[in-house]
């Protein structure tokens, strides 16, 4: 049962990496979209 409770508290990190992870991948893949409406 104890290691069910470290799992648990484990979850919020993974949940934060992998938004972050999303995040930047989004924004990067985005970026030159920006730029380009920027520029023109």
């Amino acid at each position: 049962m104890g290691e069910f409770f470290e799992n648990v508290a484990r979850y919020p990190r993974y949940l934060i990496s992998f938004s972050l992870g999303v995040f930047f991948s989004i924004f990067g893949w985005t970026k030159p979209l920006l730029k380009g409406l920027i520029l023109t």
